[in-house]
């Protein structure tokens, strides 16, 4: 799981800062409806999402109407947003959630006393509006591929192997089309052996993926 913090990490807040200077915080608060999206693609990263965020639990509705707009439809999240009775800054906060949880990947976070309140806690972290050392990019990888790898089961091995089945002849492509068809069956393919080496085959989001890609494959080869 990913811990991902909302203002000024997904959504663009500088516009309204001056009233978080004011401490005018309800105008503040009510105006991030109309925030526009950034750095969306860490979303990517992993299919379980907490958003932390300082933001207090009165405006829960209008953060997930915000993200009901904006965050791709496939996106599975949780949101924990700052009790009303809760005066803690923002480390001390959000630090104190996040020592709950037993398998944090990564966590994002736009303010740096935030980032260290995570180190101290041993969680990789980082904020997507810098640009990070190439050793922090290959260190989150590794993270990555170790949590996928346990999920699917050194799946990627077995790729070659379910190919050289299906097409024992091999495959001769002579046209655009035909390589699209390939990429396609080439996804199919991949999501049916992540599903099959998932535990107890219950990954869901790989056979939502296979229903997609074998539509979109039916839809080329047409009538």
């Amino acid at each position: 799981m990913i811990i991902v913090d909302i203002d000024n990490t997904i959504s663009d807040a500088r516009w309204r800062n001056e009233y978080a200077e004011r401490k005018e915080w309800d105008i503040y608060h009510s105006l991030s409806i109309h925030d526009k999206p950034i750095n969306l693609h860490i979303l990517e990263e992993d299919d379980s999402i907490f958003f932390l965020t300082g933001r207090p639990e009165k405006y829960r509705d209008i953060t997930l109407k915000w993200m009901d707009k904006h965050l791709p439809k496939k996106t599975r999240y949780k949101v924990i947003m700052r009790p009303e009775s809760d005066f803690a800054s923002a480390p001390k906060f959000k630090a104190s959630i996040a020592s709950y949880f037993n398998k944090i990947t990564f966590a994002w976070d736009d303010r740096e006393d935030v980032l260290e309140a995570y180190r101290k806690l041993g969680i990789p972290c980082g904020n997507p509006n810098s640009k990070r050392a190439p050793a922090s990019i290959l260190e989150q990888g590794a993270t990555t591929f170790n949590e996928r790898n346990a999920l699917y089961a050194d799946n990627y091995l077995l790729f070659g192997g379910v190919m050289a089945a299906l097409l024992p002849n091999g495959v001769q492509i002579n046209s655009a089309e035909n390589w699209n068809k390939f990429g396609l069956l080439i996804q199919c393919v991949s999501k049916l052996t992540r599903f099959c080496n998932s535990p107890d085959m219950t990954h869901r989001d790989s056979v939502h993926d296979l229903m997609v890609y074998a539509a979109m494959l039916e839809s080329i080869i047409g009538d």
